[in-house]
This record gives structure tokens, C-alpha cells and sequence, in this order.
């Protein structure tokens, strides 16, 4: 919504996002197996998906 946002979009052609569709790993289902693995525990971390949510 800032002027400037808008100008920069504008001069880059750069369409408005309506939506953001975010899948999140489940990082809380696979920690909780008996058999997880430290690099499975490590691989669901989800750091993009929460940051976009977020933004």
C-alpha cells in the first residue's frame, strides 16, 4: 500500500498477489514417530512457510 511499493511494481510490471497458498511440513507428526531420525526431524523444520504466512 505504500506509494512507493506500488511505483516499483509498476516500472517492473510486476502484477499484485491476491494469495499465498502455504503447505506447511509436518514437522509435529514426524517427531512424533518412534522411529524419527534426527535428519527427518531436521527436514520438516519449515522455515519459508511460516515467514509467508507471516509477511
Amino acid at each position: 500500500d505504500k506509494k512507493e511499493h506500488s511505483a516499483a511494481m509498476k516500472e517492473h510490471s510486476i502484477e499484485p498477489i491476491d494469495m499465498v497458498c502455504v503447505n506447511l511440513y509436518p514437522f509435529e507428526e514426524t517427531i512424533a514417530k518412534p522411529d524419527c531420525t534426527l535428519a527427518e526431524a531436521i527436514e520438516n523444520i519449515d522455515i519459508g512457510g511460516p515467514s509467508m504466512i507471516r509477511s
